[in-house]
């Protein structure tokens, strides 16, 4: 949970972004000081969360708030999304994962214990199973990631109620009709949606060189805009977070 507004209390009765590990052997048991997390594979062993045994079958909870004691980070998640791993002493990747953008209260985790679909909960469970709980995915939309916008400049669907967003000038109260569209000579450059299935789109950027890299620093994409609106295709990416280089400007995408 990266946005805990009010949801659950730490040990020092503060609302800690916070993770859980589940054991999900039947048999062993494990102690979590020999693991590690990183938000960045060029660091891999950027926390460790000192000595605690989980029982088979049990849970530990982690807090990731830059507060670096026992069962706390020395960093923080995202609360717009990220990516979390966990490593072993070898720095081999355990287990990852890729989360959302996340609304208060509501937590993502595995759908059951130890499954392979991950969701958002409005029923969390901390230090318990996820099987049989509440949860909201079917019930309440991804949150909407923004693009860079100028002043006074709005984002929204146009026409009303369509997949198609746009940043406009403010219609307040009124239907988003053609009328209000920006032409792009007016905002400056953009990356959008930062939240991306199949490809992202960069605005007025036209004969600048842009870059895809991923987080180990791999450049996996070079080239010159050929118009004001280029379209990058990543469908063939993994999930995860990737840097976009537009000249001297960076941007970060999350491949869903």
């Amino acid at each position: 949970m990266t946005n805990n507004v009010s949801a659950v209390l730490d040990d020092a009765y503060n609302y800690s972004m916070w993770v859980e590990i589940y054991n999900k052997s039947a048999t062993t048991s494990y102690n979590q000081s020999v693991y590690y997390f990183t938000d960045l594979l060029s660091e891999p062993k950027k926390w460790t969360p000192g000595s605690k045994i989980i029982p088979a079958g049990g849970y530990s909870i982690l807090y990731f708030e830059r507060d670096d004691r026992p069962g706390h980070a020395n960093f923080k998640l995202e609360p717009e999304g990220g990516k979390l791993f966990l490593l072993n002493a070898s720095a081999q990747i355990i287990d990852s994962v890729t989360y959302p953008p996340q609304y208060r209260n509501i937590s993502y985790g595995r759908k059951t214990n130890g499954a392979t679909e991950w969701v958002l909960f409005e029923q969390f469970s901390p230090g318990t199973t996820n099987n049989g709980k509440i949860w909201a995915s079917e019930r309440c939309g991804k949150p909407v990631s923004f693009p860079v916008m100028n002043q006074n400049m709005s984002y929204a669907r146009v026409p009303d109620g369509s997949k198609n967003w746009r940043i406009q000038t403010p219609t307040c109260n009124l239907t988003n009709g053609n009328n209000t569209k920006v032409d792009s000579t007016e905002i400056g450059l953009l990356i959008y949606p930062t939240m991306v299935s199949d490809y992202f789109i960069v605005a007025n950027a036209d004969e600048k060189q842009v870059q895809l890299i991923d987080l180990t620093g791999k450049m996996l994409m070079n080239r010159v805009c050929n118009s004001d609106k280029e379209t990058i295709y990543v469908n063939h990416l993994q999930r995860g977070i990737y840097i976009v280089v537009v000249g001297a400007e960076k941007f970060k995408i999350i491949k869903m």
